[in-house]
């Protein structure tokens, strides 16, 4: 039978493509407890791929070639994918159209490595051998080998598949209430967030199908809500529309003025570090122990598929990301939000964005939520230039010369971007102190240098701002930096000046765990609003607030499964009400 070049050639393409499967494996740093069990996951997926070589004719046979080239591109883009946003690319692509930007390009292509071209020169080797061996020149198999050699295929990947399940559940159940059926229906059907999750739960092969299937349900992901839904869904708002610890409404925050500056992936641990004698975030350290500050220091991220922007979305509109697409994109431009803008109808909109406001839609977006016309930092010389003062320091600069003319009183928004991995700003020398530290990646250290470097122009910023200005400042998430390490950092939420209010319920340092999903009604409780809506989920000053998931299912703090129950429950309410555009009516 080997003697055969067309079934000869068959383990070389099987091979080329086990050794791209396993080369990403690492990169994305998936790991499998079980070996036997991994050379399962890998051969099932591979052998599920290659079922069409056995099916068509030798003048066919060169389009085995296709898949392992196919899967080469996939891989290196999905690395340099992966190094800028720390995930694979969502079905949601499929919608973006013009929204990707210049600075997602830049990276992309700064962040490909020499050692990503093993993923191409392994189809070309697979190529060299296809020609050599003059496989299209080979007899016809026999049907008989034709039908072995496809069902034990399709054997192995129903194996591979078993495999792929069998881990899955193992990690759902261990950090979820699962059964069974929902450990299928979750591998079959959906219920994983993130695509590094999926690609590691299904397998390439797999991986592939459900992509192509969201990316179906995501052009035609609209609903109509139901009566019944609606009816659900005024219920469960109505649990949170007066939070317990709200204050009664201020007539102060008509007369202040109120900024809420969006810090990029700020970790907690940033705050009150030093490295080498050197405070990272003097400033921010200084602002939370301030009088009149509140602090919560342990916030759980519930991003999905948009990242950054669903950030935005849970602490302007206190609503959690829907299920699969990238909310953004797909309903940002044109979906009716409710937002922290709503609340505060006295004052003058102004928002500045220190990247182009065009990935994921963003600048259309955010203007959607009612906080003005994005302002884009563009100068590249003068004043705001942006490659000696980074794009952080040329939009806080800006934004501190816009204040001399604003309108009183206003409402700012200010989004950074400089701390996004990876964590590079041409014009920003590290400190010694952080260059020469032991014990720290090259990644920690850029890290640390960009929060510094932000850190001292938010100061500048802050320095300008009138005597009556109540400030926010938040993580959109945060980010996982050391490299040995898989769990995710807590991020942050502080309110600076709360005193000019009155109305916060707490002040001081608190540690409990929260989510996110929590901080827009504490900036209700902060500004003192009873809005008709006041978020999904309690206020982050309600005591009983101890733990939270997050999208990924994973649980944090002493949550009670109750409330965990309602936390899931307002993750599929969040889910129908931007897909059916809930607020429109």
């Amino acid at each position: 039978m080997w003697k055969n070049r067309a079934v000869a050639f068959y383990p070389v393409a099987f091979v080329c493509m086990a050794l791209q499967w396993w080369l990403m494996k690492c990169q994305l740093d998936i790991a499998y407890t079980n070996a036997v069990g991994t050379l399962i996951k890998a051969g099932g997926d591979m052998a599920l791929i290659l079922v069409p070589y056995w099916i068509l004719g030798p003048r066919w046979r060169w389009t085995v070639l296709l898949p392992v080239w196919a899967y080469g591109a996939w891989c290196v883009c999905n690395l340099a994918y992966f190094r800028f946003w720390g995930d694979l690319i969502p079905p949601a692509a499929v919608t973006m159209g013009g929204n990707v930007d210049g600075n997602l390009m830049d990276y992309c292509l700064s962040l490909l490595r020499p050692s990503d071209l093993l993923y191409l020169l392994i189809p070309v080797c697979a190529t060299a051998a296809f020609r050599l061996m003059r496989v299209s020149e080979a007899r016809p198999l026999s049907r008989r080998l034709k039908a072995a050699a496809t069902g034990l295929s399709l054997l192995a990947g129903l194996a591979g598949q078993f495999s792929y399940f069998h881990t899955s559940y193992q990690w759902s159940s261990a950090i979820s209430r699962r059964t069974v059926g929902d450990g299928l229906r979750d591998h079959f059907l959906g219920g994983y967030t993130g695509q590094k999750r999926l690609l590691a739960y299904n397998g390439i092969a797999y991986y592939g199908v459900r992509c192509c299937v969201d990316m179906v349900d995501i052009l035609t992901c609209s609903v109509e809500i139901s009566a019944e839904q609606r009816r659900e869904i005024s219920d469960f708002l109505g649990l949170y529309g007066r939070e317990c610890g709200a204050m009664p409404d201020s007539a102060a925050v008509d007369s202040i003025n109120v900024v809420y500056i969006i810090v990029e992936s700020l970790n907690a641990e940033m705050i009150g570090r030093d490295i080498g004698g050197l405070p990272v975030m003097p400033v921010l350290d200084s602002l939370a122990s301030a009088p009149g500050t509140v602090f919560f220091d342990n916030v759980v991220s519930q991003i999905k598929a948009s990242s950054s922007s669903d950030g935005h979305l849970l602490l302007m509109t206190g609503l959690l990301p829907p299920d699969k697409m990238a909310y953004s994109i797909t309903y940002g431009s044109h979906n009716t939000f409710p937002s922290l803008a709503d609340v505060l109808p006295r004052h003058h909109k102004y928002l500045l964005l220190a990247d182009e406001g065009v990935c994921w839609n963003e600048g259309n977006t955010l203007r959607n939520f009612g906080l003005g016309d994005p302002i884009v930092v563009g100068d590249r010389e003068g004043s705001y230039d942006v490659a000696r003062l980074g794009r952080d320091g040329a939009m806080f600069r800006q934004a501190a010369d816009m204040i001399k003319d604003a309108r009183q009183p206003f409402f700012m928004t200010l989004m950074t971007i400089s701390m996004h991995i990876p964590f590079v700003e041409e014009g920003w020398e590290m400190p010694t102190a952080i260059s020469g530290a032991g014990g720290l990646t090259d990644m920690e250290k850029n890290y640390a240098n960009v929060c510094h470097h932000t850190d001292h122009y938010i100061s500048e910023f802050m320095r300008a701002l009138p005597e009556n200005t109540l400030v926010f400042i938040a993580s959109d998430h945060s980010q996982g930096v050391a490299s040995s390490d898989d769990s995710t950092p807590p991020a942050v939420f502080m309110a600076v000046n709360t005193s000019l209010a009155g109305t916060a319920p707490q002040t001081g340092r608190i540690s409990r765990v929260v989510g996110q999903v929590n901080l827009f009604p504490a900036a209700l409780d902060i500004l003192g609003r009873s809005a008709g809506y006041g978020g999904i989920a309690p206020s982050a000053f309600n005591p009983s607030v101890v733990g939270t998931r997050d999208s990924y299912g994973n649980v944090y703090g002493k949550a009670p499964e109750e409330a965990l129950d309602s936390l899931d429950t307002a993750f599929r309410i969040s889910d129908i009400i931007i897909r059916g555009d809930y607020f429109s009516r």
